[in-house]
């Protein structure tokens, strides 16, 4: 893997040690895998519905929304923003 640096970004090598140890707010933006594997760890999940019929074949992953408190929603033409705490 090529290393490269980015003025505001850092290189996660361990994405599970990264996860458990990080005190600071961080996005996750995709793709599947990244948020299978980072959905454990999350406390806040800002997502977006989108309620049109779109053809594509990756989806968010089902998670157990009993786990989350809705504490914001916002709803556009087409779009649900919503944001949701871990109980």
């Amino acid at each position: 893997i090529e290393e490269k640096s980015y003025p505001d970004g850092i290189l996660v090598r361990d994405l599970f040690k990264f996860l458990k140890e990080t005190k600071d707010d961080i996005m996750i933006i995709g793709g599947r895998t990244i948020y299978q594997l980072s959905l454990p760890y999350a406390d806040r999940l800002y997502i977006t519905y989108v309620l049109k019929s779109h053809l594509g074949n990756v989806y968010f992953p089902k998670f157990d929304l009993n786990a989350f408190k809705l504490i914001e929603k916002k709803a556009t033409d087409g779009l649900i923003f919503a944001v949701y705490e871990r109980k």
